[in-house]
Formats: C-alpha cells, sequence, structure tokens
C-alpha cells in the first residue's frame, strides 16, 4: 500500500513550473539502501593540518558539535590523507607534528609527528579512524604508531593502510584479494562529472559482508575553486550522500586539507565553507534512520528520497537542482526545459535526396472533463515549428538567435482547448546542422523539441511536458531540395509530393543532466521580442498558368471567392505574385 505525497514547492513564483507527484511506498521497497550507519556523513582531516584544526580553528569544534546535536551522535573521523604517507612517528618529539613549508598554503613533503598527536585524537568522543605512512615501507615505525594510538585513542575505530602507497607490495592487491583480518574496505574517490560511474566499479569490488566507505571525498567536479564556495555545492553534497548510500556505501568522510588553501573545506578559521550547508542537511534528514529510497526515475533535476525508521517512512528529502540565473525565476523554467529535450530515434541529420531539411511532427492527445482554466506552456525547437491546437495554428517560432541566444517561447493555450478530447501539433522543421539551406535560421548541431507546462481544469492537471506522452511522426510528403536556384532572401526550396504517412514512435530524451555538469547546447533565455503581427493577404496576379483551369478561376480560389475543383490526375503549373515580399504559410 503507497501513500501520495504532493509536493507543493515552497517558490510562489514558479506557479508556470510543472508540479510534481511522487508514491512514497509505506515499506521500504526493493530499491533501498542497505542499513544505514548512525552518522553516515563524517569528516576527514588531513593528517599535518589535524592538530590545527583541533587547537586553533574554534568552527572545529562548534560545527561537529552542531552536527551531533542532529544526529544524536558524535560523527567519525579521520586523520590522514597524502601527508600520512610522508609523516614519521617519533616517540621522543613532545610536538603534535614538526615540519617546514615555504609557504602557509603549502603540504609538507615530509614530517614528524609525537605521541602527544593521539592523545589529541584520543579527547574525541565519536570513532576516530587514523592513517599511517606505509609509503616509506617501515614496518616497524608504523607498528609502534599503531600500538600508541591503541593506547590512546579510546573511540579508535580503524588503522588505516596508506592513501597513496607506491611502495608496499602487500597493498597493491584488488579488494577481492584482502585478507579477512581487514574489517573495511575504504576508497578515497574524487568524482568529477559523473556520479554513478565514479561509485559502481567501487561497490562491485567490495567483499560480502564488509562495508564500503569514502575514507576520503570533499566536493562536486573535485573540489575545484571554481565550483566549491558556490551555494549549489552545498546541494550537491547532499545529493551525493544520498546517491552514495543508496548505492551501497556505509560512510563518506569529507576532506579538510590545509588550512587557509582549501576551497572545498566546510569550515576554516574566518568562514564557512558552502558544501558544510549540505552536509548539515543531510545530516538532518538522515538522522535516526534506518534506511533511504529513490522515489524519481533520476531524469531531471528534481529528486525524491523517502527515509524509512522501523519499516515505515519518517520523512521525504525534497530535492530541487534548479538554479537562477541573473536573479529571475526564468531559471527555473530554463532547467525544465533542458531535460525535456526529445526527439524521433535513429535520426540520421542529413538526407539522401539532396534535401536541406526534414519534417517531424509531435503529437499529444489528451481528454478533459471541463473547460481550462489555465495551461501555461513554455517551448522551442530546433530548427522552427509550428504550433497547431485542434487544427488550428496558434504560433511558430522560435525568434532568430545566435550561437550565444536561444529562444523558448510562452503561450497559454487554454483559449484554444475544449472539454472532451484535444490535440497539439508540433510541426517542426530541422535543417541539418551542415546544409546551407535556410541560412537565415540558426540550428545547433542537435535537433529537438522541448515542451513543458499544465492544463489546469477543476482540480484536474495534466502534464504536457515532452518527455512522456507524445508521439513522433517523420513527414516525408514534403522535401526542401537544394541545387536549385536560390531565393535571395531565405535560401528556401519547397516541394510537395502527397506520400503514406509513416507509423508514429514514441520520442526519446535527450536527459540533459545539467545536475551533472553536461552542458546543452542550447542556450535558452525567454523571448522577448513581440510577436510579430498577422495579415491575411490573397494573391491575385497570375502570371504563368499551364493547365486546364483558367487563371480566373485561379484568382478566384486565392481570394477566397469561390472553391477549386481540379480533375484527378490532372496536372497545373502555376506562377503567381504577391504584393509584398512576406513570411507566409500556405494554410
Amino acid at each position: 500500500m503507497a501513500s501520495r505525497l504532493s509536493t507543493a514547492w515552497l517558490i510562489a513564483q514558479a506557479a508556470a513550473v510543472s508540479g510534481l507527484s511522487f508514491n512514497v511506498p509505506s515499506s521500504p521497497p526493493a530499491n533501498s539502501s542497505a542499513q544505514l550507519s548512525d552518522a553516515p556523513v563524517a569528516v576527514s582531516f588531513e593528517f599535518f593540518a589535524f592538530p590545527g584544526y583541533w587547537n586553533n580553528v574554534p568552527s572545529t569544534s562548534t560545527c561537529l558539535q552542531n552536527l551531533k546535536d542532529l544526529s544524536g551522535t558524535w560523527l567519525p573521523i579521520r586523520i590522514g590523507g597524502t601527508t600520512q604517507d610522508r609523516a614519521t612517528y617519533d616517540a621522543s618529539s613532545s610536538q603534535y607534528v614538526t615540519y617546514t613549508v615555504a609557504n602557509a598554503g603549502d603540504a609538507p613533503s615530509a614530517l614528524t609527528f609525537g605521541s602527544s598527536f593521539m592523545s589529541l585524537a584520543g579527547t574525541y568522543d565519536g570513532k576516530v579512524t587514523i592513517g599511517f605512512n606505509r609509503r616509506l615501507n617501515n614496518l616497524a615505525n608504523t607498528v609502534a604508531a599503531a600500538v600508541k594510538a591503541v593506547d590512546q585513542i579510546g573511540s579508535l575505530h580503524a588503522l588505516s593502510l596508506a592513501t597513496n602507497p607506491t611502495s608496499s607490495a602487500a597493498v597493491t592487491r584488488s579488494p577481492k584479494a584482502l585478507p579477512e583480518q581487514l574489517q573495511q574496505a575504504t576508497t578515497g574517490k574524487y568524482p568529477g562529472k559523473t556520479l554513478c560511474a565514479a561509485i559502481s566499479p567501487l561497490l562491485t569490488s567490495s567483499q560480502p559482508g564488509k562495508p564500503h566507505v569514502f575514507g576520503e571525498t570533499n566536493s562536486a567536479t573535485q573540489g575545484g575553486g571554481g565550483i566549491s564556495p558556490t551555494y549549489g555545492a552545498g546541494f550537491w553534497l547532499l545529493d551525493y550522500v544520498m546517491q552514495s548510500l543508496i548505492m551501497g556505501t556505509e560512510t563518506l568522510y569529507f576532506h579538510r586539507d590545509t588550512i587557509g588553501n582549501c576551497q572545498y573545506c566546510w569550515w576554516g578559521r574566518y568562514s564557512m565553507g558552502s558544501p558544510y550547508f549540505g552536509a548539515y542537511f543531510a545530516t538532518m534528514a538522515l538522522a535516526g534512520a534506518d534506511k533511504i529510497a529513490p522515489l524519481d526515475e533520476q531524469t531531471t533535476g528534481y529528486a525524491a528520497y523517502a527515509i524509512y525508521k522501523d519499516d515505515k517512512p519518517i520523512r521525504v528529502l525534497l530535492y530541487n537542482s534548479d538554479y537562477y540565473i541573473s536573479g529571475w525565476i526564468g531559471g527555473l523554467i530554463i532547467n525544465q526545459l533542458q531535460s525535456n529535450w526529445i526527439w524521433i530515434p535513429d535520426w540520421v541529420d542529413s538526407s539522401k535526396q539532396n534535401a536541406a531539411a526534414r519534417i517531424v511532427t509531435f503529437s499529444r492527445k489528451f481528454t478533459l472533463s471541463s473547460q481550462p482554466t489555465q495551461a501555461l506552456l513554455h517551448f522551442s525547437a530546433d530548427t522552427r515549428y509550428k504550433l497547431i491546437i485542434n487544427g488550428t495554428r496558434v504560433a511558430e517560432g522560435p525568434s532568430g538567435g545566435s550561437p550565444l541566444i536561444w529562444y523558448y517561447d510562452s503561450l497559454n493555450i487554454a483559449p484554444h482547448l475544449k472539454q472532451g478530447d484535444n490535440e497539439i501539433y508540433f510541426v517542426v522543421i530541422r535543417y541539418f546542422a551542415a546544409s546551407r539551406g535556410g541560412m537565415p535560421f540558426e540550428r545547433t548541431s542537435f535537433p529537438g523539441l522541448t515542451v513543458i507546462g499544465v492544463v489546469e481544469a477543476d482540480g484536474e492537471s495534466v502534464s504536457l511536458d515532452s518527455w512522456h506522452g507524445w508521439l513522433a511522426e517523420e513527414d516525408n510528403s514534403i522535401l526542401f531540395p537544394m541545387g536549385r536556384p536560390d531565393d535571395v532572401f531565405l535560401h528556401i526550396n519547397e516541394h510537395i509530393v502527397p506520400s503514406p504517412a509513416r507509423e508514429k514512435v514514441t520520442p526519446v530524451p535527450y536527459n540533459i543532466k545539467t545536475l551533472n555538469g553536461e552542458l546543452p547546447p542550447w542556450r535558452l533565455r525567454s523571448c522577448v521580442i513581440p510577436t510579430p503581427e498577422q495579415t491575411s493577404i490573397s494573391v491575385n496576379t497570375v502570371r504563368e498558368n499551364v493547365g486546364s483551369l483558367d487563371s480566373d478561376g485561379w484568382v478566384a480560389y486565392l481570394s477566397g471567392q469561390r472553391p477549386l475543383t481540379l480533375a484527378a490526375g490532372s496536372s497545373h503549373t502555376l506562377e503567381v505574385q504577391a504584393d509584398v515580399h512576406s513570411t507566409a504559410f500556405l494554410r
């Protein structure tokens, strides 16, 4: 039995954006995570910097206390990193660490640490994992440090092997071959673009019964300075945690590097880092939980996770990765449009008939129990579209842009809808990327149609988003031949030959995941250009007429005075002249 949760996004300005809903299973579904640990979100300290963080950065104790207050338990910490492989234990030293660097923001190339280092780690009440040097292959020194750690750290959770082992043959074996004495498989991973691709191979290599942890990880795109300080990095970290737990990771240790030179750090001496906000929210969401399960299909910028305790849902995490552009709400619409681009399968962006373009028609049928009250649609296409609703052409576009701007249009289509059956058509002409035809029309390397919007009628809501529910059909009856004398304005020739309709197919979504850093070819912007005025005109000048019907009959038909009947199988060639050079539709 599943309950139903409607997501009322707390963004009143985004009324035009499609509403979302998710089914929340009353018990953990098959795709739930394994049993969650008490504190899946953990903290890692760079080995040489640990004493500085602990003694000289007040935010360390404050933030750890904040996270403990949320989860009810102290977060696990890990002490290690690159400099653990450069560190030698000196039992006679009274210093936590001893090293020299040329600049305060550098990490030492060699260092020593004394027994007080372990005593300092022992002051923490939560689980402590500490890593010692194996790179230099000084086993006796490593064992001496480990013995001291066991003696001084009452909450010692684990001793880790080297972060970057290069000398010890024993640690070059794959996780599948690790000895039974090892209790966990831990990795240091910095996912750059695609999270699933980064994690999946690691989890498949873990042994059954030995949990996988990220012994060291950090922020989006490997913690770069241009990304980590942004607020979006906090959102990324939140989703990263949830996806990792669902895929089988037990704990993620988020790293703190050199004090004052760490873009991805959660805190420093004088400021907070954006990733901390994601960690705070993730810790709050997972507090006291047993399992987590995804509710969305992972095809848009919106995610939902059901969180369970004692096999019952206790909360739902809603994740909205839409972002603002230049401080306006259009960014929400743009993100949805970018995630709804579709096209027909097996498309080849060229023609064997020496044509400049082909036409694809997209259709959507739906039934309304009453006249709609609101139906705001946002849409665009590559290269051009005509929008036809219930047999009436209501829009065409998009307006001409450039490689830096691709316009989308917005229209309330409620006046064109009716109670009962409705049908929407987008007739899209795709000019091939490598074609000379239609040179005034900008096009990208990909064809596409994107539509978002909802039809609302007396409590009824029908989504018209293009990623589902639409059918597509290639129209080969209209050709755009090349090699003929060019029209000096549009460089277009059109040749219509009736042909049997092709079978309709389900369009294929591009699944552009802007959340993962993918860049769509269309740089969408709302069209601020006014809709052009339209005037019906009649062509009443016939220059040349070859056929059985006289010119007066053609003029009467073209000017709308009377209908025209052509004999079956007859052939007619007509040259007409308009009073002005204009963009026009024959129907």
